[in-house]
């Protein structure tokens, strides 16, 4: 019986060859990974903000039917749970309204970090300029023409502080028509009218170059700032509430 010659045994490991081939896969997929990570990460953080500006829209809406048809203060007097009136921000009468059973003055960032309630933007970082995320900062700010272009603004004096620049709440019933009227943008500050969501500090808070916009009605349109500042139909201005005659 013939005996089986012997196999000759080969090496176990990798050659050079396999090795740099292996190399220049772990290569690639790191770069697409460096390159479409932040982009995904920050699609999915637009997602979370779209979401959260239309609860927002839902938040006003029902703030204005506890108020006799009056929005919430860009900035002035809004009464607590406890009935004492107090100075607050419009996202803070908002939050109010949502957490009845938090005070005001605990609703501060390690607040926000735990709680993560709707009224953050996660598009807005502590890194965001000009200015990062504060309580007086979410990330969501108001169209302050409204009340300015309808005489409603008290002060407009930066230097009064927390006394300044203050609005009194504005009756639904001044706005001619709420679905061509936008009410809260993305970005980093409490307020702004037309010309600042063409400003390049807003670039953080666009998505492919667009923004979710909330109008007075509730509706929600994605948008490029240009978009914004386009003449919408009856002749009026997207950014603009007629001015009373």
């Amino acid at each position: 019986m013939k005996k089986k010659p012997n196999s000759i045994r080969t090496s176990a490991g990798f050659t050079l060859v396999e090795l740099l081939v292996v190399i220049a896969i772990i290569g690639t997929l790191a770069a697409v990974a460096f390159t479409m990570g932040p982009k995904m990460m920050k699609r999915g953080a637009a997602a979370k903000s779209t979401q959260n500006i239309r609860q927002i829209g839902t938040l006003i809406m029902g703030y204005t039917g506890d108020s006799a048809g009056r929005l919430p203060p860009g900035r002035g007097e809004v009464q607590d749970a406890s009935g004492k009136w107090v100075q607050t921000h419009w996202h803070e009468a908002l939050l109010l309204q949502a957490y009845p059973d938090v005070p005001l003055a605990n609703m501060d960032e390690k607040w926000y970090e735990s709680v993560k309630p709707f009224m953050r933007n996660p598009l807005c970082t502590a890194t965001s300029k000009p200015h990062a995320f504060a309580k007086w900062n979410p990330g969501y700010a108001m169209n302050r023409q409204i009340s300015a272009n309808l005489k409603l603004d008290i002060s407009d004096d930066w230097s009064e502080g927390k006394n300044g620049p203050q609005t009194t709440q504005v009756p639904l019933s001044a706005i001619p028509d709420p679905s061509l009227t936008p009410i809260v943008a993305p970005r980093d500050d409490w307020h702004y009218n037309a010309a600042d969501l063409q400003s390049a500090d807003l670039k953080g808070f666009l998505v492919e170059g667009k923004m979710p916009v909330l109008f007075i009605d509730g509706h929600v349109e994605t948008m490029t700032p240009n978009d914004y500042a386009l003449p919408r139909p009856k002749g009026r201005d997207l950014g603009n509430v007629p001015k009373p005659k």
